[in-house]
């Protein structure tokens, strides 16, 4: 497995780095944020039943059929060298791809998409545990407000990596020891869910060109998970310090200051009747390319982003309590459960929305 990543990167030893500027999906593991290009990132899932195998580098827990093809899940915290903590059915799997090599890895949760520019990174500090064994694996460290976000080197985590050369930290004995495949702190009925995860990942796409797919992010909103299309959207951000504008209908939240910028925070799905007696509160925004502004539309949470093939997209939908069809692209299916996409252009043109930049 490794010999054949090594080989084909040393044909192409630009292949999989990258840029301190762009679009990076933030995600977390054990509380600490990290950084990987959205251009990397095949696909993100929920956390699925894994095969062990045996002979295998610590940090490999085990092997996921993707849609036909076998691929290696790394445990993230055992390869940073820390010792294996137990996963739960909560944690998700970036699966990362290079031309015709992926990989995935496992995380605690995926919170946004930002962009990160060159000027917001510098070399890493002291700040992160086992910097002189893991440090090679870090691009830098990204200052973005009062975060510290960490931006994985792509090219020495996996693709170009020698690992038997490396030094897993002193732990790593112990970590080889172990049983093979990862640790679940899980009951019986969340085992079968793991399960039923990994059957659904197993079915074939029509058309792996990811060129060729849709990219959609999923969002959360009054317990609901919806789609939306990537093409307009800037970055996914934490709502903060959101100042009220007086005189303004209850659907326009307020201006909060995104990087000097100031950025109007929406609730369409509030202005659209869609609600939940479980909603979480609105911590989070999808900002959006919208004329010469940037627009806010607030959800719960950012649960990740999936690549679809056109045929997998239904362009016609029912009536449901969600509102007027015709705000809606289309639907596709995860896992059984039917995703409706947001046309966000007609949302947005909708009369009475009253967004930044109308007459």
């Amino acid at each position: 497995m490794n010999t054949g990543m090594n080989e084909r990167n040393q044909r192409n030893p630009e292949s999989g780095r990258q840029s301190a500027t762009g679009n990076f999906l933030i995600f977390h593991l054990n509380g600490v944020g990290f950084a990987v290009a959205t251009g990397a990132v095949k696909e993100i899932v929920p956390l699925a039943a894994l095969t062990p195998v045996e002979g295998v580098l610590p940090f490999i827990i085990g092997m996921l059929n993707l849609r036909g093809k076998v691929v290696p899940v790394m445990d993230l915290n055992v390869r940073f060298g820390h010792h294996r903590k137990p996963l739960h059915s909560s944690n998700r799997i970036i699966f990362l791809e290079n031309e015709d090599c992926v990989m995935g890895m496992v995380v605690t949760e995926v919170s946004d998409v930002l962009e990160i520019n060159a000027s917001d990174v510098q070399p890493v500090t002291s700040h992160m545990r086992n910097l002189e064994t893991c440090g090679h694996l870090l691009t830098g460290e990204a200052r973005l407000n009062e975060r510290i976000i960490f931006i994985l080197n792509l090219d020495n985590l996996i693709w170009n990596a020698n690992f038997p050369e490396e030094n897993f930290s002193d732990s790593s004995e112990n970590h080889a020891a172990e049983e093979p495949g990862f640790l679940l702190d899980a009951n019986e009925e969340e085992r079968e869910l793991l399960k039923q995860r990994s059957i659904a990942l197993a079915q074939s796409l029509i058309d792996e060109d990811k060129t060729q797919l849709d990219a959609v992010g999923l969002i959360e909103y009054g317990n609901e998970i919806f789609g939306i299309d990537l093409k307009n959207v800037r970055e996914f951000t934490e709502i903060k310090d959101l100042v009220p504008v007086p005189g303004t209908p209850p659907h326009i939240l307020g201006n909060m200051n995104l990087r000097g910028e100031i950025l109007t925070v929406v609730d369409i799905f509030g202005f659209l009747n869609i609600s939940s007696p479980e909603h979480k509160g609105l911590d989070n925004a999808v900002v959006l390319k919208y004329e010469e502004f940037p627009l806010g539309i607030a959800v719960e949470n950012f649960q990740g982003l999936v690549y679809l093939a056109p045929s997998k997209i239904k362009s016609s939908i029912t009536e449901t309590d969600l509102g007027s069809e015709s705000l809606f692209k289309g639907t596709f299916a995860i896992q059984e459960k039917l995703i409706s996409i947001l046309d966000l252009e007609a949302i947005l043109k909708q009369e009475g929305l009253a967004v930044p930049g109308d007459a």
